[in-house]
């Protein structure tokens, strides 16, 4: 593929057909999948064979698409990666609710290239919902385009959020963060998947969402459909990377301030 940044009809159809291809493999696993099945990462960071052969489909059919691109996955995948062409992947974003067979989980791709997401994918699994973006093109789910709400107060938004289960210090603080929107908005939902969640504040189903603790991997497809619906993506801290910072932040571009006044006011010291 050529250095220039724009991004053919056929090679993003290929890689929505190579993500369907392996979503497929992740439904069918699905309905034989057991606890016996369960691997543990960490007291509350599951993971089993289906992530991790659903990472090594992505990417041996990626690189294969795009020769000699790197590859950033959460699985321990990772190969050059600090080539000019980069996927960041996670193949299975939701692995708690597969495992419990809650229908929220999916597969997210964003392609870069030197630094900047061109491309993202997040596929739902359980539901087949496609949610894609090209950089200056849009978002998308399926072929119909989509936008961000127009909410523009916290006493009209519904809000998103994930609990970090890692970063344990800061537990009381993101509590009160949450307590401080719970008497301002709509409501919080938690649905397990960070990629999910980007998605949906890209299509108008939250109007905002937030986290701390997540990875490249986590957000690198779902923010870009964010920009490219129209809505706002930044780090909690002022002057932090979003992408590797572990912490991100995203709505429709109205309520962006009134949420990181928020979220400085319990997380930033």
């Amino acid at each position: 593929m050529s250095q220039h940044p724009e991004l053919s009809t056929a090679f993003v159809a290929q890689t929505k057909a190579i993500i369907a291809e392996v979503a497929t493999f992740i439904l069918h696993e699905r309905q034989t999948f057991g606890p016996e099945k369960i691997e543990h990462k960490g007291p509350s960071d599951l993971v089993s064979y289906v992530d991790r052969t659903a990472e090594t489909m992505l990417r041996t059919a990626l690189e294969e698409l795009l020769p000699d691109s790197g590859f950033i996955g959460e699985e321990g995948g990772g190969h050059h990666e600090q080539a000019e062409w980069r996927w960041i992947v996670d193949p299975l974003d939701g692995t708690t609710n597969f495992i419990h067979n809650v229908p929220a989980y999916c597969i997210s791709v964003g392609l870069q290239h030197k630094g900047t997401t061109l491309l993202g994918v997040v596929h739902e699994v359980p539901h087949s919902e496609v949610f894609w973006a090209v950089k200056g093109k849009g978002a998308f789910l399926g072929e119909q385009k989509i936008q961000v709400s127009t909410a523009a107060h916290l006493n009209e938004a519904l809000l998103g959020t994930g609990f970090p289960t890692a970063i344990f210090e800061q537990a009381s603080d993101y509590l009160a963060a949450i307590q401080d929107f719970l008497a301002q908005c709509h409501g919080v939902r938690r649905f397990g998947s960070a990629a999910l969640d980007l998605a949906y504040v890209a299509c108008g189903r939250l109007d905002g969402y937030f986290e701390i603790g997540l990875k490249a991997w986590d957000v690198a497809a779902g923010a870009l459909l964010v920009t490219e619906a129209g809505g706002a993506v930044s780090a909690i801290e002022e002057g932090a990377d979003f992408l590797f910072g572990r912490q991100i932040v995203v709505s429709n571009a109205k309520l962006q301030q009134a949420l990181l006044f928020v979220l400085r006011k319990h997380l930033v010291r």
